[in-house]
């Protein structure tokens, strides 16, 4: 469940429609998406405010449900497993950057991951994805 503790906070108030999760993304001040997460409860008014909110904060606001996991964390374990393979295979890590940027990333996946200061949780969170990359582990570790 992405928002675990705004679904703790809805189930304990007497206003459960007025509750909503804001995921921002990171590092945040590059990042220009913003994942408003509505629950079962959360009404239309809340809804609209948090989404201009994040019009407000300069955000792209993108609006879901109280899914397994963000958007972009989803999207990226893939992602970032492709360009570990890339390297595998002899890339540059700033040649699969900057692929993905021309493509239309605003950053790319070993930048993001360098700049999120992710890679502790890469491993842990998408070691059983990133099994069959030998070369991962090593990243990780070394940096």
């Amino acid at each position: 469940m992405l928002c675990k503790k705004c679904f703790q906070i809805a189930s304990a108030t007497a206003r459960p429609d007025k509750v909503a999760g804001t995921h921002f993304f990171v590092p945040a001040y590059y990042m220009r998406l913003l994942e408003n997460i509505y629950l079962e409860k959360t009404s239309a008014e809340t809804i609209a405010t948090v989404q201009r909110f994040g019009v407000q904060l300069g955000k792209i606001p993108v609006l879901v449900g109280n899914s397994k996991g963000s958007i972009a964390y989803r999207m990226k374990g893939p992602m970032s497993m492709e360009a570990m393979h890339l390297l595998e295979e002899g890339c540059l890590p700033e040649e699969v950057d900057q692929a993905a940027e021309k493509f239309g990333m605003p950053i790319g996946p070993l930048k993001g991951i360098d700049l999120a200061g992710d890679r502790e949780s890469m491993l842990g969170s998408y070691s059983k994805n990133f099994s069959s990359s030998c070369l991962f582990p090593n990243c990780i570790q070394t940096g």
